[in-house]
């Protein structure tokens, strides 16, 4: 704690800017996706404001089975900063694409890239920050020095090993009792709202559309406090999730919102299913992950991983996409 501290003391006014960088990656259509995330893999006790391998993997596997997602409604769990969602929206035709997260940062990041990548607007090629109603640059500038300081803070976790960052990350959030530890200064979700200018609300207050978009909503998504009536009204063909099988104590209530959503019958008078990516860093996590599927009556395949790499990324460790449905 000394040590944070006193780097803090010694970083000036600008250096906050630097925690936070962009990234754009380049889609076999010729678009890009470009991203704003941290400098840092973990932050405040959240990995949601780094691009996952697992993220670049299923994006991969989407780009490659674009027919499956013609005219379909397409929900994704754990969006993290919109990479999988973004390279849907520009490379396949959704008939919908609802993003969701929980942690207000991410939240946040993942809104203004959203922002960035599809709203119809004017950018300077050198700048790709949002150009602000003077009404909203105060706040809007607020909330992101908010967060530049608070990554500041694990900058030094950068030197783990990126195998280990999942179970480290997480195991920060929960007290010796077992209890997760909120976010420090805000609450993950009630604290969180869309730029007005970019945004409209809905007849839900946790789902937000782009107004340029009419397709793309924003979901504040907190599985463990989500009501069913809730999860029910986000009405997928399609669930996709990446990175978000890392720890057993999440697992109980991730299983539960995909019980929800695939135990619904859609438009079309089908099941909806889902596709998750993880990396396999720990057997014994995964494996708890499918006994919990099996215990809710779901069931699951083994898909094929796509065939071309489109992105740069360190595969070493691999990634496993499996398709969930109820049977």
């Amino acid at each position: 704690m000394y040590e944070a501290y006193t780097d803090l003391l010694q970083q000036g006014e600008t250096d906050d800017e630097d925690m936070l960088c962009h990234k754009t990656y380049f889609l076999p259509n010729g678009d890009n996706v470009s991203l704003q995330e941290s400098i840092n893999i973990i932050s405040q006790g959240t990995t949601g404001l780094s691009t996952w391998q697992a993220a670049l993997n299923l994006a991969e596997w989407a780009i490659e089975k674009c027919r499956l997602f013609d005219n379909r409604k397409v929900l994704e769990l754990g969006s993290g900063l919109g990479m999988t969602g973004l390279s849907i929206c520009k490379q396949c035709n959704v008939k919908s694409f609802t993003f969701s997260d929980c942690h207000y940062q991410v939240l946040y990041l993942l809104m203004r890239n959203i922002e960035i990548n599809l709203s119809q607007r004017e950018t300077n090629s050198e700048d790709t920050d949002l150009t602000l109603e003077p009404e909203n640059s105060s706040k809007e500038k607020k909330m992101m020095k908010s967060i530049c300081r608070q990554l500041s803070v694990n900058s030094e976790i950068t030197n783990e090993s990126s195998s280990d960052i999942m179970e480290i990350s997480y195991n920060s959030m929960v007290s010796s009792t077992g209890g997760i530890q909120k976010d420090y200064s805000y609450s993950d979700c009630d604290n969180f709202e869309p730029n007005s200018i970019y945004w409209s609300t809905t007849d839900n207050e946790n789902i937000y559309e782009l107004r340029s978009d009419d397709r793309v909503r924003l979901a504040k998504l907190d599985w463990e406090s989500s009501n069913k009536q809730f999860i029910e009204s986000l009405d997928p063909d399609i669930i996709l999730a990446a990175d978000v099988v890392y720890d057993k104590t999440i697992i109980p209530a991730l299983v539960f919102v995909l019980h929800i959503l695939l135990s619904k019958t859609t438009e079309c008078g089908e099941k909806p299913v889902a596709y998750v990516a993880s990396t396999i860093r720990n057997e014994d996590t995964r494996d708890h992950f499918l006994i919990s599927l099996g215990a809710e009556g779901l069931s699951y395949t083994i898909t094929e991983p796509p065939k071309e790499k489109v992105f740069f990324y360190d595969d070493v460790i691999p990634v496993e996409i499996l398709k969930i449905y109820k049977a």
